[in-house]
């Protein structure tokens, strides 16, 4: 009898460990998963594990601090592009003021000097320089300056990390008051818009970068790593309507709008807008707020898609 009670004990014992190695087992598979999907890895499959026993407090919190506490979070990409004019930089304001410690990319700082050799002039227009086409601008610059920002930490913005000493072509935490080439009307604009009653709390710690303009879509690498993207067009009539009240540096010369931006702008919609998936279309008429509020709508169930489906 005694040797039987020995041999039960034993094989009692043997099997919690089985049991407990097994749940703990499911537990650490369980976290890796969770923590490749929250570090945004994909080449390396263990990458941004973590193990944890199940006794841990990681595990007893998971749940209510998930979101506080990532550290090293994948950026999230917004692209606003659109006609000339259309309201891409208004809307672009209004997602940072709805997302306040997002970055913004403007595609117009990476325009050449007019007199640089890579410019394509157009002689039927007073051989004015062609700026509505991808070749007007440093678009090798612009790819490795983004590349810089979602390589370096995911963290806040406050403090500038990429200074304009270093890269005066970048923004970073830029408020309304920033000045913009060519957005006087815009600016007065955003000063009557009413705020959203939108609580960006939680995504706070999720690093959002926001790439504006004209034509960003037509750069595949952008397109690509963009997670939500708008783009706002206008009437041909409307576009030259609102552009001529407008200054630019150098000027548009007489039949600029007509042989150049407009015919651009309609090769650019039809080739890499228009019936492409994954764009969302407005009508730069639309009222901003309904615009912004939409848009904020699809940012907010991207952020969802990709940060927290099946992580709570």
């Amino acid at each position: 009898m005694p040797r039987l009670l020995l041999s039960l004990t034993f094989l009692s014992g043997h099997l919690n460990k089985i049991i407990a190695y097994k749940i703990r087992n499911k537990f650490i598979i369980g976290s890796r998963a969770i923590s490749a999907a929250v570090s945004g890895s994909t080449n390396n499959k263990f990458a941004g594990y973590h193990y944890y026993s199940s006794g841990s407090s990681f595990s007893k919190n998971f749940k209510r601090n998930n979101y506080q506490k990532r550290q090293n979070m994948s950026y999230f990409l917004i692209g606003v592009s659109g006609v000339t004019c259309g309201g891409k930089t208004t809307l672009t304001k209004l997602l940072q003021r709805s997302f306040p410690w997002s970055r913004i990319v403007h595609q117009d700082s990476y325009f050449y000097d007019d007199d640089h050799s890579s410019h394509v002039r157009v002689p039927e227009v007073e051989n004015h320089v062609n700026y509505e086409i991808l070749g007007s601008m440093d678009m090798a610059r612009m790819h490795k300056d983004i590349s810089a920002i979602l390589q370096g930490p995911g963290e806040f913005f406050d403090d500038r990390s990429l200074s304009r000493s270093k890269n005066p072509h970048q923004d970073a935490t830029l408020t309304e008051a920033d000045p913009i080439p060519n957005f006087d009307t815009g600016i007065e604009l955003l000063k009557t818009v009413q705020n959203l009653e939108f609580d960006s709390s939680k995504y706070r710690n999720i690093p959002v970068l926001i790439i504006e303009g004209f034509i960003i879509f037509e750069s595949q690498v952008i397109f690509d790593a963009c997670d939500a993207r708008f783009f706002l067009t206008l009437s041909k009539d409307e576009c030259r309507t609102r552009r001529s009240t407008r200054s630019y540096n150098p000027p548009d010369c007489p039949g600029y709008f007509d042989n150049i931006v407009w015919p651009e702008f309609s090769r650019h919609y039809n080739n890499h807008i228009n019936g492409r998936s994954g764009i969302k279309v407005f009508q730069g008429t639309e009222p901003i707020q309904s615009v912004w509020n939409d848009s904020v709508q699809i940012v907010k169930c991207r952020l969802d898609e990709k940060y927290f489906m099946d992580k709570l």
